[in-house]
């Protein structure tokens, strides 16, 4: 085998070839190495040199409040940049370089926006370090509402109820294809139609299916919201405000204007859907 002097050979190299070769396509990075800001600065540089081709150049510094519009706006702001990039979905949804299955859409991206988040893994509160723990919740937008939102197990039993109540409702009123495993979006617009009738006002039907739905909010604040806050991220990709912030709501966000935006999309397979009107 001939032997070379690789600094006299370099114009002999295959640059393409050595571009590709050198490309990182993977880090070794562990779960507990996003759960706290000790290597934050170079985990930035690292998926800002080698994911985000250039796409990813400012970072937010500061505990912030992200019910705030300026702070919402300043975030898709970077976000929007970061979707330069070929590879985004690989920071946004596939978590390229870490343990995958224990961050959801957005979350390794929001670790490298924001300087003092760090995040919670598998636990509950996906976002820590700014002026609250938040869920992020990525949601699509259908029919004018934000849906496929999951508010987790806790809230389950309660929403059991809330189903088995507005079944005895729909058979007392006569109103069709309402189950306990299966309730449609035109059957719960019905249901909602019939109890609200001027006669059925006046014979109670109105004030029970307030209560129930008073009870399906109260559920869902007692059993998930009350515990962090909640940011929707836009999921419908190919749109311009994909992967934006879209909505936050707070943990202490009363039950009376929770009301106002929170509703029962649907039930499949005896799982009672919420969604969140804009």
């Amino acid at each position: 085998m001939a032997h070379h002097n690789l600094e006299e050979t370099k114009e002999d190299l295959d640059l393409d070839f050595i571009a590709r070769a050198e490309k990182v396509t993977s880090f070794n990075l562990d779960v507990k190495d996003f759960k706290k800001t000790t290597n934050k600065l170079d985990i930035q540089y690292l998926y800002a040199k080698n994911v985000l081709n250039g796409n990813f150049d400012k970072t937010i510094s500061g505990k912030k409040d992200m019910s705030s519009t300026q702070n919402i706006a300043q975030t898709n702001k970077i976000i929007n940049n970061m979707k330069g990039s070929s590879n985004f979905e690989k920071v946004y949804r596939e978590a390229v370089g870490t343990n995958a299955s224990a961050f959801g859409p957005g979350e390794l991206m929001f670790y490298l926006i924001f300087d003092e988040v760090t995040l919670g893994g598998s636990a509950s509160g996906d976002i820590r370090g700014l002026k609250q723990m938040y869920e992020l919740k990525s949601a699509n937008l259908t029919d004018g509402s934000y849906t496929n939102i999951n508010f987790g197990t806790n809230v389950k039993a309660g929403f059991s109820d809330v189903a088995g109540d507005l079944v005895e409702l729909a058979k007392e009123l006569d109103v069709k294809d309402i189950t306990r495993t299966t309730m449609n979006t035109k059957p719960l617009q019905e249901l909602k139609k019939a109890a609200n009738t001027k006669e059925n006002t006046e014979l109670g039907f109105s004030k029970r299916y307030d209560e129930i739905i008073d009870k399906f909010v109260k559920t869902a604040k007692d059993n998930y919201i009350k515990n962090h806050s909640i940011i929707i991220l836009r999921n419908d990709k190919g749109k311009p405000d994909y992967a934006n912030i879209k909505k936050v709501i707070p943990s202490d966000i009363s039950e009376k204007d929770l009301k106002k935006i929170l509703f029962i999309k649907n039930v499949t397979g005896g799982t009672m859907k919420p969604a969140i009107k804009p």
